[in-house]
């Protein structure tokens, strides 16, 4: 009796192949700086995908959102020169930045992004985290996550 070993063959090859393609994905963040937890307010991107499901993550965990950012300012004074200084205003603490653009799909049928993203405080406009590369979207909101849970 002739044993048909070419669906195990092939099944075989699908999880390898999986396992590379999964291998190749990171989320890779590095942390400069703490969120200060009486003070959860951010302005985040408009729109949906990866921004609608951080924005998610954010509401859970109890953050007042805003999708726009204060009015411009321009200040100076007329004392023989003129000096204007022009500065943006926030309604928040802090700013989310985010550039992502879906690819493909995970086997968890998440999406599979390409993205770079920045949370930045607002008040001393210091950075306090940075993360970007390609990753299914669990993992980016399992680091997301993990960073606003490292607070002071």
């Amino acid at each position: 009796m002739k044993r048909d070993t070419g669906w195990g063959l092939k099944a075989a090859l699908l999880i390898v192949v999986g396992a590379l393609l999964s291998a190749c994905m990171s989320a890779d963040m590095r942390q400069y700086g703490k969120i200060d937890p009486n003070e959860k307010t951010i302005t985040v991107p408009p729109g949906g995908g990866l921004a609608a499901e951080l924005k998610d993550v954010l509401n859970r965990q109890g953050w007042t959102l805003h999708v726009d950012r204060g009015p411009d300012v321009i200040e100076g004074q007329n004392t023989g020169g003129v000096s204007l200084k022009s500065y943006n205003t926030f309604h928040s603490r802090y700013r989310l930045l985010l550039r992502a653009s879906r690819f493909d799909t995970c086997l968890g049928m998440d999406g599979a992004y390409n993205y770079n993203m920045s949370v930045i405080d607002n008040k001393t406009g210091k950075e306090l985290m940075v993360m970007g590369g390609q990753a299914c979207e669990s993992q980016i909101k399992s680091k997301f996550e993990s960073f606003l849970a490292n607070t002071n």
